[in-house]
């Protein structure tokens, strides 16, 4: 038993990379030893340098700010951080507000009042993980078991329902066969309590299922959503380009509707199937002969349905596609709006949306108008059923063959079992029609992406460069861009690759980067493959991506997670600072997506510092200098010239000062 220990007691927290492998052995990964980690570990005691080893070692983490009274919401194990920037590791919960803690001084028990005025409101806390599986629905079900708990208590909320379900029915039956016509209006009494406490118990059962299912979706749709963007961002480029906007934007968003159409159909389809065994048992105990002719004609409606959800099927795969192309040329249109406003092309690009939206809503109406047909079905046979068992119950009442009660029973159970059977055929159809919508899911989560890096320093890179017999083309049809092509290159040395456009230069770059493989070939960084050597590579296409953000935070992406420290002192080298120190906020302020505050040079003097401040050896630039006025492209290519490292640049010219070697690529 820990000992406890109150808030002016002394509690010391662990180094950060402690800490860490305590996290991960608490966790269930332990198989790195302290010393493995330690060797991976860069040195930062920040929360954020904690979350690549994390990540790398199969436990996906956040960094969350607490305060005091949210500190019982973290799943534990986690780490929170002391006032002095130690870590204390939340081993387990001994209570709602009690925690049992480790630190320097080993293990202990405190409440959470006492521990959240020693915290300095940072905490890291893990992430459900999606689990490895070749296929997506492979993977949702691995996921699916490990929330078997809730589900399982979904499950288990189905039979009390059940049971209770089938007490109207019967009540209703015992008040018209029994108490109306006896005049025994305790009896009446005490039918209409207990349907007022079944009514009670069914809302609160509901209630609760619900609050379960609402928790377990959203929980593993965060799930889902993450760990798919995660795959498709370790995808090889190649295996990018396949896909257009629209396609990744649909199979992002297929997932939503699988989580809603699992929340609200497929578990209550769970409840609903119970509830029709339930229903056909108590029907068959009254009156056999009509369950039965009933049984079959549901069976009978739930195949014509099945046949029209085929066809429904067909008619979303067409929309989905639609429905790619709509989404892709809208998020163009959008951010190409000043392209389009210049050219004065607005009724053009609204037109040509217009069609794309026309031809996804023309295979919407046509899905939804097929889905109508087993929706009328259903209804006509609940109407059947009703007319049909009034006329026959009836007469059977008059002729003394039947009772009232029982009949009226019979009609409620009928008509319950029919909207069940209704309910499973709906879900059952929802399930055919979200087949297409997540075939681009599950084809990217079919193809293996790239081993995840390794944490820490990886190895520099002090070999030569070398691409052999290198044979290169866009498409299995088209031209050869490159043909034996050749470059052995000494670690260190600075090279610009010249020519005429087409001729190659940029097709070089993006395959020492391993964003292509030689259809011919092999290309050699230092004696490594380029997707092993890519944590001490950057490559800098001639247009890069500014992404909607502060500019600290655009520099921090575009040079792989460099020090602020070390950004603003490369910024002052290149001259990025003067252009910093000219605007209100700074490195603070605001860039739309794209950029567009910033002009051409200057958007390339960010991404070039960005570049520079990063700690790679090898840099690959595509036209470095294409948009930087003169003065300033004679700057940045002495400063090139400086870096104790490898850098390959393609460009058209060649400024005065760069004392660069020089490779032209012939155009084929």
């Amino acid at each position: 038993m820990p000992e406890s220990r109150n808030a002016g007691s002394s509690w010391q927290g662990l180094p950060a990379d402690v800490a860490t492998w305590r996290l991960l052995t608490l966790a269930g990964s332990a198989e790195t030893s302290l010393v493995e980690l330690q060797e991976q570990w860069r040195g930062e005691t920040a929360a954020e340098a904690m979350l690549p080893l994390l990540e790398f070692h199969g436990l996906p983490a956040h960094c969350v700010r607490i305060d005091p009274g949210r500190l019982h919401s973290l799943d534990v194990p986690a780490l929170v951080q002391t006032g002095d920037e130690a870590w204390l590791v939340l081993r387990a919960r001994s209570g709602r507000r009690q925690f049992i803690l480790e630190g320097q001084g080993g293990v202990w028990q405190a409440g959470s009042d006492a521990l959240a005025a020693s915290l300095s409101g940072m905490a890291i806390e893990l992430l459900p993980r999606l689990p490895d599986d070749c296929t997506l629905w492979g993977r949702a079900w691995r996921l699916a078991l490990q929330h078997r708990r809730p589900l399982a208590c979904v499950a288990l909320a189905a039979i009390p329902l059940q049971l209770l379900v089938l007490v109207s029915p019967e009540l209703s039956g015992l008040v018209l066969g029994r108490a109306l016509p006896d005049g025994a209006t305790s009896l009446l009494r005490l039918a209409a309590a207990s349907v007022v406490m079944a009514a009670v118990f069914t809302g609160a059962i509901t209630w609760f299922r619900d609050r379960v299912v609402l928790f377990a979706m959203t929980r593993l749709e965060v799930t889902v959503k993450r760990g798919f963007l995660d795959h498709v961002l370790r995808l090889r480029f190649a295996q990018l380009q396949q896909f257009t906007t629209g396609e990744f934007l649909q199979a992002f968003s297929g997932i939503s509707v699988a989580r809603t159409l699992f929340a609200e159909r497929a578990l209550g389809t769970l409840v609903d199937g119970t509830l029709v065994i339930g229903y056909l048992i108590a029907m068959g105990v009254k009156l056999w002969a009509p369950t039965v002719l009933m049984l079959l004609a549901s069976l009978l409606m739930a195949l014509l349905a099945f046949a029209a959800g085929r066809a429904q099927a067909r008619q979303q795969r067409e929309e989905v596609k639609a429905q790619a192309r709509q989404r892709g040329y809208l998020t163009e249109l959008i951010a190409g709006v000043r392209t389009i406003k210049a050219a004065g092309a607005e009724r053009a690009s609204h037109a040509r949306w217009l069609r794309y939206f026309g031809r996804e809503l023309d295979f919407t109406l046509r899905r939804q108008r097929i889905g109508l047909l087993p929706q009328v079905g259903m209804d006509f046979t609940r109407q059947a059923f009703s007319v049909t068992m009034l006329v026959w119950g009836g007469y059977s009442v008059l002729h003394g063959e039947l009772g009232l009660g029982p009949l009226f029973g019979f009609l409620l159970l009928g008509d319950a079992f029919l909207r069940a059977m209704s309910g499973m055929v709906d879900a059952g159809l929802a399930l055919l029609v979200l087949q297409p919508q997540l075939a681009r899911t599950a084809e990217l989560f079919s193809m293996p992406p790239l081993p995840r890096a390794a944490p820490g320093p990886a190895r520099r890179l002090s070999r030569p460069i070398v691409l052999t017999d290198v044979w290169f083309r866009y498409g299995n049809d088209g031209r050869y861009v490159l043909r034996d092509y050749h470059l052995e290159l000494a670690a260190g040395t600075k090279l610009v690759l010249q020519g005429p456009s087409g001729c190659g230069k940029s097709t070089v770059l993006r395959l020492l980067a391993g964003l292509y493989v030689p259809e011919r070939g092999t290309v050699d960084i230092a004696g490594l493959a380029p997707d092993r050597a890519r944590q001490r590579l950057l490559y800098l296409p001639q247009f890069t991506q500014i992404f909607a953000g502060t500019i600290m935070e655009n520099l921090r992406i575009l040079s792989g997670g460099a020090t602020r420290k070390c950004l603003l002192e490369t910024a002052v080298l290149t001259g990025l600072d003067v252009v910093v120190d000219a605007l209100a906020m700074h490195y603070d302020t605001p860039l739309p997506h794209g950029g567009a505050t910033l002009s051409g040079g200057q958007r390339q003097l960010l991404a070039l510092t960005a570049a520079l401040a990063s700690d790679r050896d090898l840099l690959l630039l595509d036209e470095p200098l294409a948009n930087i006025d003169e003065v300033g492209a004679d700057h940045i290519s002495t400063l090139l010239q400086r870096q104790d490292r490898t850098i390959i640049s393609a460009s058209h010219t060649v400024q005065r000062r760069n004392n660069a070697l020089r490779q032209t690529l012939p155009a084929y």
